[in-house]
């Protein structure tokens, strides 16, 4: 799968221009080295969560047709959040990085122990049940990625929908609660990536307005509706594309 990035030096010299849109392979570490078309080259730190990631994976393999594809990027998004919701409270309640990795490696590979740990800690947390999926969409999800189920476009498509509303809610809660925690993991991320890179090449730290996308949430409304914001993701990978055919 691939993402939609920008060049700087182009950006800055013609910011109205859509050329300078670059199609790039997903790395994992989110450290990018990209040569643009005109030759400029540059290293780009996403600042983004995997999650945050993820769901722009399942909607873009949606416009390419992958609809099975997007299911499985959907739910690992999901799963994802729940890994970053997680972190984000235990450093409210101060648990040392260190302590966090050695626990998460108990569950780290076990989807059923993750969701069990959010569900408690949230319980403690927040003294209810959080927000989860349907029972209809938990077996869908389970039909594609454990029996091959192919799923068509408007199943994959209500499926992103329920996960963007689920985690769009949630992430909502943690920017009003736990905004100092949730700057603390991006600013801990961001260190992170800088101690990686060659810094004889242009370095750009970056955030794209992706669908799922902390910096987006704000105090009056955790609502995206997911079909108007594909229709956009739909626009701008059609104009890269015809750039790149041009």
């Amino acid at each position: 799968m691939k993402l939609m990035m920008k060049c700087t030096r182009c950006t800055y010299e013609n910011p109205n221009q859509d050329t300078q849109l670059i199609m790039v392979e997903i790395q994992d570490d989110n450290l990018y080295r990209l040569t643009c078309p005109l030759g400029h080259q540059e290293i780009t730190l996403l600042l983004h969560q995997k999650f945050e990631i993820l769901f722009e994976v399942g909607a873009t393999a949606i416009i390419d047709g992958y609809h099975r594809e997007a299911v499985s990027a959907f739910s690992a998004c999901l799963e994802r959040f729940h890994e970053y919701y997680i972190q984000v409270i235990c450093c409210h309640h101060n648990i040392p990085d260190v302590e966090f990795s050695n626990a998460w490696k108990l569950i780290g590979n076990l989807s059923e122990r993750q969701l069990g740990g959010f569900i408690s800690l949230f319980l403690l947390e927040r003294k209810q049940c959080p927000q989860h999926l349907i029972q209809t969409s938990i077996q869908f999800r389970n039909d594609v990625i454990h029996k091959g189920k192919f799923p068509t476009k408007d199943e994959a498509m209500k499926f992103g929908k329920e996960v963007l509303q689920i985690v769009n809610t949630l992430l909502f809660q943690l920017k009003k609660d736990y905004l100092s925690e949730v700057k603390i993991i991006g600013t801990s991320n961001f260190v992170e990536l800088n101690r990686k890179i060659d810094n004889s090449i242009l370095t750009t730290a970056v955030s794209y307005p992706t669908i799922v996308s902390i910096s987006r949430i704000n105090e009056q409304s955790p609502r995206i509706d997911f079909e108007s914001e594909f229709l956009e993701l739909n626009k701008r990978y059609q104009k890269i594309k015809s750039a790149r055919r041009a």
